[in-house]
């Protein structure tokens, strides 16, 4: 193959990649792991094509082959350490050829159309979604729960948030950012976000913004999206909205209220949660915990399941975002078995009374409260955490740092998320919880 037949071919490859960012835009479309059976039934029902299915089959067979070889070499090698293993079975050549680019386009692209068919024949029954009554057991009329699964991981966020994190280039216009520190149970957390941009530089400029919206703003609509999830009793939920910006922002009088460039902002930041996983690891089982063949959790923050019509590129502005929402938060039964997936830990509805800023602090200590049981102090030892915890560690004037903390745990003692707190900055700084 010459460059000239490379381009050709690679035009007409980003043109379908362009069409297909494009429904999965239009449709919210959030990609689920794929099995034969699956394709099998769209193959049975007529919704895919002969070709994509011969090409799925060869695709399939050869990746059964594959891991039947990384089967006899794990028995044959148990010594060889788990990267090296990767490096010898899943990593690209450092430089492909253009026929070997090709085919990992063709590849990209015909996943992408498997799972924007699989996705448009399958959503996940509404009543397989029902919240136990259990999940809610210890939490108070004036409380919603988060489920402990994703609550825990969620409270190391502060030190995966990071201006400094450079993305990375995965593919053709998508980047990643991912971020990993350690956690109990010897144990780590890594946060990934995915998303496109047409250059390095606007990569790293939407990387830095996404950053100063996760610190605050998004976890905001978070734990609004939570606080919904309760009110239905559904970890699968179709709302309007408005209706969840209600929940984020309960001082406003109606939904009514919000203004266009609000509700593309708040579409915007909920978007780009579905596009955020966290990914937890664990070492070895967690004491007191049934034992599990789980060693990692992939767990996305929000799955949009649907949503109505909406064009993100309209001229007109009022377009630009859905009217009506379906979305999920951590509904994934093969997690049933885990015991901290349907226990809650009890956030006050009043949290969401809070701004932005004050968002990740506080649900820190709720589920530190959670987590404590009927301890009546959360201690903090350390300066420079309690100050990334609280967005305030860039902040460089000592005094105004510590006022200004001061004055933050002043508004979580008036809605009730503490008891008192300190009135110096004095470390071990002791807040009382109960």
């Amino acid at each position: 193959m010459n460059q000239e037949e490379f381009n050709k071919a690679n035009a007409t490859f980003i043109n379908q990649m362009h069409e297909i960012d494009a429904q999965i835009r239009k449709n919210g479309t959030q990609f689920q792991e794929t099995s034969i059976d699956d394709v099998k039934k769209l193959k049975e029902s007529g919704k895919i094509s002969n070709d994509l299915w011969e090409w799925y089959v060869v695709w399939h067979n050869e990746q059964s082959r594959k891991y039947e070889e990384w089967k006899k070499f794990t028995a044959n090698n148990p010594n060889v350490p788990d990267k090296e293993r990767i490096l010898r079975f899943d990593s690209l050549p450092k430089a492909l050829s253009l026929e070997e680019t090709l085919k990992f386009y063709e590849e990209t692209i015909n996943h992408a159309k498997i799972g924007l068919l699989l996705a448009a024949n399958k959503l996940p029954p509404q009543h397989d979604a029902q919240v136990p009554q259990k999940f809610f057991k210890s939490i108070d009329d004036d409380e919603f729960a988060m489920s402990r699964l994703v609550a825990d991981p969620l409270n190391h966020l502060h030190k995966l948030i990071s201006e400094d994190i450079k993305p990375e280039l995965i593919s053709d216009n998508s980047y990643i950012v991912q971020n990993e520190c350690s956690s109990s149970h010897e144990g780590t957390v890594r946060l990934e976000y995915r998303f496109r941009a047409k250059t390095d530089a606007e990569a790293l400029a939407l990387t830095k913004e996404y950053m100063q919206r996760l610190k605050g703003r998004q976890q905001k609509v978070y734990a609004a999206c939570w606080a919904t999830v309760n009110k239905k009793r559904s970890r699968i939920v179709t709302c309007e909205l408005t209706d969840l910006m209600m929940e984020a922002y309960p001082e406003r009088k109606s939904k009514h209220s919000f203004s266009i460039k609000q509700k593309i902002e708040f579409f915007q930041d909920l978007y780009d949660l579905s596009f955020t996983q966290l990914i937890l690891t664990k070492k070895k089982p967690f004491k007191n915990h049934r034992k599990s063949n789980i060693s990692s959790f992939v767990i996305p923050l929000i799955t949009i399941h649907k949503f109505s019509d909406y064009n993100a590129t309209s001229s007109k502005l009022s377009e630009r975002y859905p009217n009506s929402i379906t979305f999920a938060v951590l509904h994934n039964p093969v997690y049933e078995s885990e015991k901290m997936y349907n226990v809650g830990a009890g956030l006050k509805y009043k949290t969401l009374e809070l701004r932005p800023e004050d968002q990740q602090l506080a649900r820190y200590l709720q589920v530190r409260k959670s987590q404590l049981m009927d301890e009546k102090f959360i201690i903090f030892t350390d300066r420079e955490s309690l100050m990334a915890l609280a967005g305030l560690d860039g902040i460089a004037h000592v005094g105004m740092a510590n006022k200004r903390l001061l004055e933050k745990f002043g508004r979580y003692q008036d809605k009730c998320i503490i008891v008192s707190y300190p009135n110096r900055v004095i470390f071990p700084f002791a807040v009382r919880i109960r």
